[in-house]
């Protein structure tokens, strides 16, 4: 092989080997590119969303952190598509169906493991929309309760409940990102506290829902959270100057009501000798059509299948169990019942 042939070869294998390598050059830098796109994506989203939610009322549900931001943190069953945080979810219609946890679910953890397995059990079926998790203050041990609402709140990640916590472990609630707070029957004046420090946990706005033994009490409930002059009500019997007092809470209201008693349970209200009934629900309901149609009222106290259609036939739009699920050798099926109870046609 002659000089002039080798030059040549060597020459084209240089060209060859300088063609490769620029090739490798550029498909590194579209992946490199690729990536931070991909990441840039990302935070120019997060910087947008955050330059958009600048001049926002805090208030505004729009400027709650999203969930992507909080991905380390456990999911709301309302998230980045609905951020309202309001109850009902838009697939659940009425009636709907709620549950309560013993009282004495915290005081011990065989307690809690007992509470936890009846839990699972329920939640598995996917039949529960809203769960209250109710202890009592002087007997429950403060880290077991929130376990608890910690493993609720991981239960139902991928469903649509709500984990709701009483209002007397509130903080824990928060701690554990709980979806909202029960409130003690005229124990209003808690909620903008409530509020105020689930924004500053930069949490979504919280699920607020009450208990009302009257329809006078109910009335009450709705005035002091969206300025109804509960004196309008025909069938209020409120009508003194502090009973029509209008109290103002900016950008609150009611996400549901639990009325009762119903029926005798024999534990929530031994004293009680007279019920209110399971018609009181129904007259809640027809007593808020003018000013909060949209307010589910859950008929609560000594609900079973046996007896949860009525108060659901006389205007309910939905009920709430405790013991005849919990305390049931079969939780699931007891809830099944009731729940297929509920949606039977007639």
């Amino acid at each position: 092989m002659g000089y002039p042939t080798t030059l040549a070869l060597a020459l084209t294998f240089l060209l060859i080997g300088l063609s490769n390598h620029i090739y490798s050059c550029d498909a590194l830098a579209s992946i490199s590119k690729s990536s931070r796109t991909k990441k840039d994506g990302f935070s120019q989203h997060w910087n947008n969303n955050n330059n958009n939610n600048n001049n926002k009322d805090p208030t505004d549900d729009n400027s709650i952190i999203t969930k992507a931001i909080l991905k380390d943190l456990h999911p709301h069953p309302h998230q980045l598509e609905q951020e309202t945080s309001r109850f009902p979810h838009d697939k659940n219609t009425p009636p709907y169906l709620a549950m309560i946890t013993t009282r004495n679910a915290c005081d011990s953890a065989t307690n809690l493991e007992q509470a936890c397995w009846a839990l699972e059990q329920t939640l598995q079926t996917s039949k529960v929309d809203l769960l209250v998790v109710r202890c009592t203050p002087t007997t429950a041990d403060p880290d077991l309760v929130l376990e608890l609402i910690q493993h609720l709140v991981e239960l139902v990640a991928d469903h649509d409940t709500a984990i709701i916590v009483h209002q007397d472990w509130w903080r824990h609630a928060i701690k554990a990102q709980a979806h909202g707070i029960h409130i003690k029957e005229d124990h209003w004046d808690v909620c903008a506290e409530i509020k105020n420090a689930y924004l500053e946990a930069q949490l979504p706005p919280p699920l607020l829902g009450a208990t009302s033994h009257s329809l006078e009490s109910a009335l009450q409930a709705m005035a002091f959270m969206k300025q109804v002059d509960i004196s309008d009500s025909a069938e209020s019997d409120a009508q003194t100057p502090s009973q029509r007092q209008q109290l103002s809470l900016p950008h609150m209201g009611w996400d549901y009501l639990f009325v009762g008693s119903c029926y005798f349970s024999g534990a929530s209200h031994p004293e009680k000798t007279i019920l209110e009934g399971p018609g009181l629900p129904g007259r809640v309901v027809a007593a808020l059509q003018q000013h909060e149609p949209k307010v589910p009222v859950f008929a609560i106290g000594g609900i079973e299948a046996e007896n949860c259609r009525e108060p659901i036939q006389l205007g309910a739009h939905g009920v709430t169990v405790l013991r005849s699920v919990l305390q049931s050798e079969d939780p699931a099926q007891s809830l099944t019942d009731i729940w297929s109870q509920l949606h039977t046609k007639s």
